[in-house]
């Protein structure tokens, strides 16, 4: 099957994963923090919110040495990786083609899972958005 669209997962310090094959799906959450109040003789109402954080789910394998699918590295560099996301709070950049996404995000989840007779890894991975927060500096005064 040919491939539709591009997926790439990728670290500022260079590290990323890029999935040779795509998934049957992906899965792009966004939500609004909506406040829905019952007021006394009017009934239910709802106060719009602010955007929430984007989701991206993917679930998909990690091609074996074997595989006809794997282009470079290994199954074991490729997990390794996922690890160290994981654990170190590693700020990633998602990004995939048609349609056009790209956010900054955290890995929030990851589940592997092998199969017995089966070199290939099964993976589901769960990425949030990751918003940049700029808080102003007051100066300080001397009195």
């Amino acid at each position: 099957m040919k491939k539709t669209r591009s997926i790439l997962i990728k670290e500022a310090t260079g590290g990323s994963l890029e999935f040779s094959v795509n998934p049957e799906s992906i899965t792009v959450s966004e939500s609004r923090d909506n406040i829905k109040e019952n007021i006394d003789a009017i009934g239910d109402v709802i106060f719009p919110g602010k955007r929430g954080l984007k989701t991206v789910s993917i679930s998909t394998f990690i091609p074996s040495a074997k595989s006809k699918f794997r282009r470079r590295g290994s199954v074991q560099t490729d997990l390794e990786l996922l690890n160290r996301w994981i654990k170190e709070d590693v700020i990633l950049r998602v990004v995939i083609s048609k349609p056009t996404i790209n956010f900054k995000a955290i890995l929030d989840s990851k589940s592997i899972t092998v199969r017995e007779g089966d070199l290939d890894v099964y993976i589901d991975l769960k990425l949030t958005e990751v918003k940049d927060i700029e808080i102003p500096t007051v100066a300080s005064v001397s009195i």
